[in-house]
């Protein structure tokens, strides 16, 4: 969060508006009945020390494969309104959050990772699924085995 200038450059700590919106944000996608739900950022927990920030960054891939649910805060995203799977795809696909190398891990090793958009909190799975689903989707597929089919088969 903080190459988005949502996190602090020079102390760890967010606004209470912005922690308490986390906070629900968090909740809402894990229910603990009454307890708040913890969550991990960025902004708040990595050292500014280049030596202690290396080492709390060794231990990042250990938190995206512990986590429970990952959701990609990623400003350009929640500002916009998706329609459908194939949209929601095309602006992650053109976001600053996949510009960043360790957003990968956070990808790869995250077991739920989720979509905070403008109009909905969106599971990376679900968009997935609704992609194939779709009938653009099935029609590309169905023209491309199609055509392999004419190709290796002459």
């Amino acid at each position: 969060m903080r190459h988005t200038r949502l996190g602090n450059t020079v102390a760890h700590s967010l606004p209470y508006c912005q922690l308490s919106a986390l906070q629900l944000l968090a909740n809402h996608l894990e229910n603990n009945g009454d307890m708040p739900t913890p969550f991990w950022i960025d902004t708040v927990c990595l050292p500014f020390q280049k030596d202690a920030k290396k080492r709390a960054l060794s231990e990042v891939r250990r938190a995206f494969q512990l986590a429970a649910k990952t959701i990609i805060l990623e400003p350009a995203l929640s500002n916009i309104s998706v329609g459908s799977a194939q949209d929601a795809l095309f602006h992650l696909r053109y976001s600053q959050w996949k510009s960043r190398l360790w957003t990968i891990q956070e990808g790869v090793l995250s077991d739920k990772l989720y979509v905070q958009f403008k109009n909905r909190v969106w599971g990376l799975k679900d968009i997935l699924q609704e992609y194939e689903n779709s009938s653009s989707c099935n029609s590309f597929s169905h023209n491309f085995r199609h055509f392999r089919k004419l190709i290796n088969h002459g």
